[in-house]
């Protein structure tokens, strides 16, 4: 399996991506709708997006409100993500008043909120400085947790402001808490009428309240106590891993009777009677704190309402090109920083901050060899200057408690490689490298003996033998160590790619690995159908795979293949695949987080029609480390905007099993020369053109010809004009026979086959399923000379019908803005029928030679073959084109 510290940076990297803004503008401020909340509108269908255009500022106001009031509620899976990103850019601009009392306007968020919502306008209308005080008590009071806005509500220049010492909070640990309590309690009634703050006992109530039965994750921890204090935690629950500490129940036992008479019971005596059920939240929210160096620098940049990662796009940019020039010096400049939800005050109020952390990652520490060079950063000294609880353990002013500070940050408190690369210099991590054969042999004598001298490194020289420590201490010992280099990009030899910014983001996986594939396997209809035959034909290729069920709800699911487990059992993989639009893989996100994601490698194995594929779901290629889709056609749409590998796969064509079909059971006679046509509604009728096709049929067969019928299989049809129209012919026209149901996979089969000649006028295909099925069956087939079918049609193999590209009409299709497609030349297409009619020999060569090509190869061997050779690939040293 692959490393699951790896798939928690795949994780990071998709919501670093999907956190981007886009170009949609929220406001004339700069502030833009985030990629992740564009590809949830590219995924939710046609509808929404008449409905929201996002043509302009108001209507993409308009879809935020709808993801604030109710699309959260329904796609949770990067719910809290999006909303902090929406707090970031549009509740920061709430400015605090000082006076008396902290007080705060109301932000961008809020006054959208407000200007969609009638009855606040009703019970808190803005004309004066009381009904603005009200309408801020219903935000702390109710509104952040119905639109579950981040941090209680509070803006982030609020949380600077509040970060400041309290006056009270020592009670044994130094001073614990911030203003925040003070400040909400001015606006929370039920804390006003409960606890009386102007006294210490009421305050202290208030705290305990506050930590053991309100906060319920990290981020509300972080408002109620400092950021030294929360590093005091981070060492007394060994990083936030282990709440069992001796000294962490002490400091359950002296905050939970604090103000209180001294209890009689013993510590351990409080913790189990009711200490660790009473701290039970407190534990849930501690828990989930970023551990390391990185959970440091984020609480210690609250402060300043930007998150570490933005601060260390700088560090990254400015060390990368100071190492390619093997000078790291350099100081992060104006260009360093990042643009996205920041502007010039948020730069200047960080410069000197970044300036002391690039110092501090440039510059060895005084101290550091022990035999392999210099080998950790300043940076490391920098946290000891702020870290008290460090100071009391470790003397750095001697070799034996800078070596045990260092042996700590390296073995104990890094959590993941990007803390290792705060702690370790450039040519420490090149020297690990070598030692463990670029990061994946951990039991090299080498990189054993260096696991031994860091850890003995400052201590009394032990004699025991390197074998017999690594047994019994050294391997338990290094395995944090070991499991954050597992997942550094091993290729290369420059410092510059081990940084976080310059990593890959996909790791080759291991031969015999487990592959899942995630679809819509139990749809009667062309998608289902590739999820399927693409699982047989792994299972062919001799790869351990599993199917699973997306959530999506479709209206076509068909009983007979519900047999696939349901993605909630997903548990991951080395390899992922993704049967469905990426459309759809963006829905699987917004629906279940990016777990389903966190894989060794993942596989769009995508379908699309078009020519252009929509930027606005640019997001689903930040999901996928490469491509796979269904043709030619699809590719080259594709990889005009992506620069991740396009593969076409060839997907398996079976037809074999076939339930015989009574022509009587629908009307058409025995006799007659039955042309025949299927299409889903759901993929828009306009694109399939059914009307064409019968516009040709009755051109070419006037109704006197009583000889020939034409059946129209559909599903999913919707009362628009042109279908409306398409069954009105029918009507007027015995011959055309229209069929609207869904159909067994035997039965659709069947109809199929009881056809004399299969039809397409489509005018975009992304593959054309149905005349791959009907050359599968020996059918003559006659289809536009256009888009996907071309890969397996020729003149040799069918009938093509020429036309013309033309612009798409606004309605007929999702992303019709700038695309085209074919609109093949009904005259034509009736000729062919006439001469498919009337020329026995010629239909039954080409039918012959259809047939041919479709099995040789469009096989599930063709696909096993094709699966195993990319498999062969993405487990050896990956696709690096």
């Amino acid at each position: 399996m692959v490393n699951p510290h790896a798939n928690v940076r795949i994780q990071q990297e998709i919501v670093e991506q999907l956190l981007t803004p886009s170009e949609k503008a929220i406001n004339d401020t700069g502030a833009r709708l985030p990629n992740a909340l564009l590809g949830l509108w590219a995924s939710l269908g046609y509808g929404y997006q008449k409905m929201y255009p996002l043509n302009d500022m108001e209507s993409v106001n308009d879809f935020i409100f709808w993801w604030l009031h109710y699309g959260q509620n329904e796609h949770p899976g990067f719910r809290a993500h999006i909303n902090h990103y929406l707090v970031d850019v549009l509740h920061a601009d709430s400015h605090v008043i000082q006076g008396d009392n902290l007080k705060q306007s109301t932000s961008a968020l809020m006054d959208l909120i407000y200007s969609k919502r009638d009855d606040l306008k009703i019970l808190y209308p803005i004309d004066g400085e009381q009904q603005k005080e009200s309408l801020l008590e219903w935000w702390y009071t109710f509104g952040f947790r119905e639109y579950k806005i981040p941090n209680f509500g509070l803006s982030l220049d609020l949380i600077g402001a509040l970060t400041e010492v309290d006056l009270f909070g020592d009670f044994g640990y130094g001073e614990q808490f911030t203003r925040a309590t003070r400040y909400l309690y001015q606006y929370v009634g039920a804390w006003r009428q409960k606890y009386d703050l102007l006294n210490i006992p009421g305050a202290i109530q208030l705290m305990q309240f506050i930590l053991t039965e309100v906060v319920s994750n990290p981020d509300e921890i972080n408002i109620f106590i400092l950021p030294a204090a929360i590093d005091n935690l981070a060492e007394l629950t060994n990083d936030f891993t282990d709440f069992e500490t001796d000294g962490f129940k002490q400091y359950c036992f002296r905050f939970c009777t604090w103000g209180s008479a001294a209890p009689s019971q013993t510590v351990d005596e409080w913790w189990m009677a009711s200490g660790k059920e009473q701290c039970t939240k407190f534990i849930g929210a501690l828990r989930g704190q970023p551990g390391g160096a990185q959970g440091y620098l984020k609480r210690h940049n609250i402060a300043a309402g930007r998150t570490v990662a933005r601060l260390l796009e700088s560090v990254r940019a400015a060390a990368t090109r100071a190492h390619a020039d093997n000078h790291l010096t350099a100081v992060p400049t104006a260009e360093d920083a990042p643009a996205s939800g920041t502007n010039a005050s948020d730069d200047a109020a960080n410069a000197v901050l970044l300036e002391t952390w690039m110092e501090a990652l440039a510059e060895p520490a005084g101290y550091g060899s022990f035999g392999y060079g210099e080998q950790f950063t300043g940076f490391t000294r920098h946290l000891y200057s702020e870290v008290e609880a460090w100071r009391r353990i470790y003397d750095i002013n001697v070799l034996p408690g800078a070596a045990g500070l260092l042996r700590h940050a390296a073995l104990d408190l890094e959590n993941g490689p990007d803390d290792l690369l705060l702690i370790f210099t450039p040519d420490a991590i090149e020297k690990l490298a070598s030692l463990s054969n670029g990061f994946s042999d951990f039991n090299t004598t080498g990189f054993k003996q260096y696991c031994f001298d860091l850890s003995m490194w400052g201590k009394p020289v032990e004699d025991i033998e390197l074998e017999a420590w690594w047994k019994a201490f050294g391997y338990q010992e290094c395995s944090r160590f070991i499991r954050a280099l597992a997942c550094l990009n091993p290729t290369g030899l420059a410092a510059a790619r081990y940084l976080p910014g310059e990593r890959e983001s996909g790791h080759p996986v291991a031969e015999g690995s487990s592959v899942a594939m995630i679809g819509y396997p139990h749809g009667a209809f062309g998608i289902g159908e590739d999820a399927r035959l693409v699982g047989k034909a792994l299972e062919i290729a001799g790869l351990k795979s599993e199917t699973y069920m997306s959530a999506r709800k479709i209206i076509s699911a068909s009983p007979e293949f519900e047999k696939f487990p349901p993605v909630s059992k997903y548990q991951g993989s080395d390899v992922t695949i993704f049967c469905m639009p990426a459309f759809d893989t963006l829905a699987l996100l917004h629906d279940f987080g990016p777990y389903p994601f966190t894989t060794g490698y993942r596989i769009g194995l995508w379908q699309w029609e078009l020519q252009e594929f929509p930027t606005e779901a640019f997001a689903a290629f930040s999901l996928v480390d490469e491509i796979w889709t269904i043709s030619h056609h699809a590719a080259s749409s594709f990889r005009k905007k992506t620069t991740k590998p396009v593969h076409v796969i060839p997907l398996p064509v079976s037809s074999d099993l076939v339930t015989p079909i009574s022509r009587a059971r629908f009307g058409i006679p025995e006799d007659a020369f039955l042309f025949g046509f299927a299409f889903d509604g759901a993929s828009f009728i306009a694109r399939k053109n059914p009307l064409a096709l019968i516009e040709a049929f009755q051109r070419a067969f006037p109704k006197t010809d009583q000889s020939v019928c034409l059946m129209v299989k559909a599903m999913n049809t919707q009362n628009e004009s042109i279908w409306k129209e398409c069954l009105y012919r029918a009507d007027t026209d015995a011959r055309i026979v229209i069929i609207d149901e869904v159909l067994s996979r035997g039965e659709a089969n069947g109809l199929l086959n009881a056809c004399d000649c299969i039809v397409s006028l489509h005018r975009a295909e992304g593959f054309g399923r149905v005349m791959a099925e009907a050359l599968y069956l020996g059918k003559p087939v006659i289809t536009s000379r256009y888009s996907g079918p071309l890969d397996f049609v020729s003149d040799d193999t069918a009938y093509l019908v020429d036309g013309e590209l033309v612009d798409i009409k606004s309605d007929d299709y999702p992303f019709w803005k700038g695309n085209q497609w074919f609109q093949p030349e009904i005259q034509l297409a009736a000729e062919e029928m006439v001469k498919v009619r009337e020329n026995r020999e010629e239909r039954e060569a080409k039918a012959a030679a259809g047939r041919a090509s479709i099995r040789e190869n469009y096989s599930l061997e063709a696909c096993a073959r094709f699966l195993s050779e990319r498999f062969q690939t993405i487990t050896g040293a990956g696709d690096q084109q």
